[in-house]
């Protein structure tokens, strides 16, 4: 499927996703409630400011509970990357 990598947090109110890929780094918040088509990104208004942070501590929360690694691992047949080597 052509969805690109994401993750995140849904509420009954919002919805907070961070896309991440090496072309592709943002993050997504969408008040449910006033955007019904959830097409706004109202991610960094000041007007969101409380909902963004509470949204922040609940992924956090929810990466910590779930053991979710801040880096992906390799998927299978795919090698590791190493760190501190340079290609040649």
């Amino acid at each position: 499927h052509s969805v690109r990598k994401h993750y995140g947090v849904v509420t009954d109110r919002y919805k907070l996703f961070h896309f991440y890929e090496p072309d592709m780094n943002y993050w997504t918040l969408i008040d449910r409630k006033q955007d019904t088509h959830e097409m706004k990104n109202v991610y960094d208004q000041p007007k969101y400011a409380e909902a963004q942070k509470e949204l922040h501590g609940e992924l956090d929360r929810l990466r910590k509970e779930l053991n979710v690694p801040l880096v992906d691992p390799p998927r299978r047949g795919q090698k590791k990357k190493q760190k501190g080597k340079q290609k040649s």
